[in-house]
C-alpha cells in the first residue's frame, strides 16, 4: 500500500506490520528500503523495536552507512516514544568499537551514552551490578578528541572512566595524556594545567617504572609546551600564572 503511494485511514500499517517490514528488508541486506520504513515508523509516531534498531545496526555496519544509524539514534532521542533507547551492554561496546575503528566521533559519543545508562541502572539494582567500561577502549576515543577537538567527547568519555573505576583506582597516565592533550589542542590552556594538575596529585608518590619521566618535557608536558608555542610570548603570558 504504501509502495504505491495509496493510504487508506482505517488500514495504515500499525508498529508491528512496520516491524516485520524492517526486518524482512534488513534480512535481504536493502538497506535503502529498510531506512525508508524506519522513517516512516518514526515519522508516524511509533516506537522502534529493539529488533529493529540492532538489525539498523549491523546493516549499517556491513554497508558502512554508520551515520545513516547516528541520525536513526538522533530522531530516536527527540522522540518521546523513543528517547529511552537503549541497546543491550553487549551491542553498546560492538558499535563503540565500531564508530572508534571509523573514528566515528558523533556514534562514539552515542555508545558511551547508552553505556553510562547502564552503568547507572546497575548501581540501582539491588544487589547493585558494577559494569564498567574498558579504559583501554576509553583512552582511544581521549587520544581521538585530542585530535578532532571534540570536548562533548573528551568529558563524557572522562566521565564514563571515572564511573567505572569507581574511585577504587586513578586513571592510567595515558588516560590523563589523552585528556591533557585534548585540552591543550583545543586551546583550552587553563583546563590542560588542571589536569596536569590532577595527574601531578594522582602519581605524585608513583611507585610505577620509569614514573620519574612521566612529567618529563617528553611526556606529559609536550602537548603543553606545544600549545603554549602556538602564539609565541603572547601565549606564555597568558598562562604565566599556571606555571
Amino acid at each position: 500500500m504504501l509502495e504505491t503511494g495509496q493510504e487508506y485511514k482505517d488500514s495504515l500499517p500499525n508498529d508491528e506490520s512496520y516491524d516485520s517490514i524492517i526486518g524482512a528488508l534488513i534480512n535481504v541486506n536493502q538497506i535503502d528500503r529498510a531506512l525508508k520504513y524506519i522513517d516512516l515508523t518514526l515519522s508516524s509516531g511509533y516506537m522502534l523495536s529493539m529488533d529493529a534498531f540492532l538489525g539498523c545496526v549491523r546493516s549499517c555496519v556491513k554497508n558502512g552507512r554508520l551515520d545513516n544509524l547516528v541520525s536513526v539514534i538522533e530522531r530516536c532521542k527527540k522522540m518521546d516514544q523513543n528517547k529511552s533507547l537503549c541497546p543491550p551492554w553487549h551491542a553498546c561496546n560492538y558499535i563503540a568499537d565500531v564508530a572508534m575503528q571509523s573514528y566515528n566521533n558523533n556514534l562514539t559519543y552515542w555508545a558511551l551514552e547508552f553505556m553510562a545508562k547502564w552503568i547507572a541502572r546497575g548501581e540501582l539494582a539491588s544487589p547493585a551490578i558494577h559494569l564498567s567500561v574498558s579504559e583501554g577502549l576509553l583512552v582511544s576515543t581521549l587520544v581521538t578528541t585530542g585530535r578532532t577537538c571534540n570536548l562533548k567527547l573528551l568529558d563524557g568519555s572522562w566521565a564514563i572512566l571515572k564511573c567505572s573505576l569507581r574511585q577504587k583506582k586513578i586513571p592510567n597516565p595515558e588516560s590523563y595524556l589523552g585528556k591533557l592533550y585534548a585540552h591543550a589542542n583545543s586551546g583550552n590552556l587553563q583546563k590542560a594545567f588542571n589536569t596536569l594538575l590532577e595527574f601531578e596529585t594522582g602519581y605524585e608518590n608513583s611507585t610505577i617504572e620509569d614514573g620519574e619521566n612521566l612529567f618529563s618535557p617528553f611526556y606529559s608536558l609536550n602537548p603543553l609546551v606545544l600549545a603554549c608555542s602556538k602564539k609565541g610570548f603572547r601565549t606564555l603570558d597568558l598562562v604565566s600564572s599556571s606555571l
